[in-house]
């Protein structure tokens, strides 16, 4: 099911929260009849080793400082308490596959019989959702967004996140969040986001505005600037 928390009908304002090794930022924002309304804007360094590799170190110490991020934000002033997070792209899995042709009260399980070929995971240990794409098979066959992070993962993160006293509403994953932000208002070819963060590379290959593929590269923002 594609997200519809910024429909027409989601009137209420919603925060958005991306939490890195190094920094927290959240913005707020709210729909009208006029589009998307900004309301506030925070960011926080976060110290060294709180979180490792996408890894949450320190949950509770996070959990307050997300808290008192909030309190203070560089600008306007956040209202609510319902919030979408990301996951980080290292530990999640995002990909277009085939799906074949199957009827609609088989299509659950075939997704997930699918989805256990291409995951790097084990498909018990994973939250999965997925995305028909009808319109980028041939035929009748289907094609289907898949979208997987671990329990233990999600987990974590929505405990720091109820701790920071928030609501969250859903989870993310950054390939499919950039994807959304970057692509071409109306996709027609092929395009190629590539996001260089501070201590990695997230490269999204997209055909028609959806994800066929996304990478991590070891490569970043800091890697400059030790070699400069």
């Amino acid at each position: 099911v594609k997200p519809t928390l910024f429909s027409y009908h989601y009137r209420p304002a919603i925060l958005g929260l991306d939490i890195s090794d190094h920094v927290a930022k959240a913005v707020e924002l709210q729909r009208n009849r006029h589009g998307m309304k900004f309301r506030a804007l925070a960011e926080r360094g976060i110290p060294d080793g709180w979180c490792v590799d996408g890894e949450i170190h320190e949950p509770s110490k996070l959990a307050k400082l997300i808290r008192s991020m909030l309190a203070e934000p560089l600008q306007g002033k956040f209202s609510t308490k319902a919030c979408v997070a990301s996951l980080p792209e290292q530990h999640t899995f995002v990909k277009l596959i085939p799906l074949g042709t199957f009827a609609p009260e088989e299509r659950g399980e075939a997704i997930r019989w699918a989805a256990s070929q291409h995951l790097p995971f084990n498909v018990d240990e994973v939250e999965l959702d997925a995305e028909l794409h009808p319109e980028l098979g041939t035929g009748k066959d289907l094609h289907v967004l898949i979208g997987a992070a671990p329990k233990n993962l999600i987990e974590s993160v929505t405990t720091v996140l109820t701790s920071a006293g928030l609501h969250p509403l859903g989870l993310d994953l950054e390939s499919t969040a950039l994807a959304r932000a970057m692509a071409a208002p109306h996709p027609t070819g092929t395009e190629l986001v590539i996001d260089l963060g501070g201590n990695r590379t997230t490269v999204c290959v997209m055909f028609r505005g959806v994800i066929h593929f996304s990478s991590n590269l070891p490569f970043s923002g800091e890697n400059l600037t030790r070699t400069v």
